[in-house]
């Protein structure tokens, strides 16, 4: 919960600050919001690192700031992982929409589509999971996977 509300205070501030900065120019005011937004989720709070992607008119902007250790001035880079949590839900139905809406995909299609092999369990009783399924949290699948540090640590 502490995530999603720290998201959205992110969001809120990146949204009331684009109308404060409307007279710099383009560039200097996405960096401005950024820094500002980092900072205001780092100072004071539990979070250690901050690490934000910006796709505007076509061009992407990387922002990293904070450390990924504590105690030690590592700083974050574009290859770092984060849970975000619940905003996984959120994240994805967008993507899939923009899919949808470039005709890349379909929400009825079934997921095995996509996936390499052939995973024949990805249905339950007869029925596929479809990526609407996914989207709309009706997959049945397990939703509390268990942690696996050690499965992770040589992961490409």
């Amino acid at each position: 919960m502490k995530k999603i509300l720290a998201a959205l205070t992110l969001v809120s501030a990146l949204n009331h600050m684009s109308f404060a900065q409307s007279n710099l120019p383009p560039d200097v005011k996405m960096d401005t919001i950024v820094n500002h937004a980092a900072e205001s989720f780092i100072n004071g709070k539990p979070w250690l690192a901050f690490s934000a992607g910006v796709v505007k008119d076509g061009v992407t902007r990387f922002y990293n700031y904070g450390t990924i250790q504590k105690g030690k001035n590592i700083p974050p880079t574009g290859e770092n992982i984060y849970e975000i949590g619940s905003i996984t839900k959120t994240f994805g139905s967008l993507i899939l929409a923009h899919a949808v809406l470039e005709g890349r995909v379909k929400l009825d299609d079934d997921i095995r589509k996509y996936l390499r092999d052939g995973y024949p369990n990805l249905q339950y009783g007869k029925e596929p999971i479809r990526l609407i399924h996914l989207v709309n949290l009706t997959s049945r699948l397990p939703d509390n996977l268990p942690d696996m540090p050690e499965a992770f640590k040589n992961v490409s």
